[in-house]
């Protein structure tokens, strides 16, 4: 069975690592119930403003935390299985 849940992050403003870009594990998604990510694992989606970083919603991910004066805006659509 494919991911229940897919989610698409589309970046109105540029996300970098410092005005928070959403942090991301790539393939957590395929990760055994349990795992916890290490430091090493995470990584901020950085990405130019009009471009969409798309992954499974079983992949970890959170918001990152802003050290900047530079707004981040976005628009985040999950599409799911009904």
């Amino acid at each position: 069975m494919g991911p229940l849940c897919v989610n698409a992050m589309i970046a109105l403003t540029d996300y970098t690592a410092d005005n928070g870009a959403t942090l991301v594990v790539p393939g957590s998604h395929l990760w055994s119930k349990g795992r916890v990510p290490q430091a090493e694992d995470i990584h901020p989606a950085e990405i130019p403003a009009g471009s969409v970083a798309i992954f499974s919603g079983e992949t970890i991910h959170a918001g990152g935390t802003s050290t900047s004066e530079r707004i981040r805006r976005g628009l985040s659509v999950s599409y799911c299985a009904g």
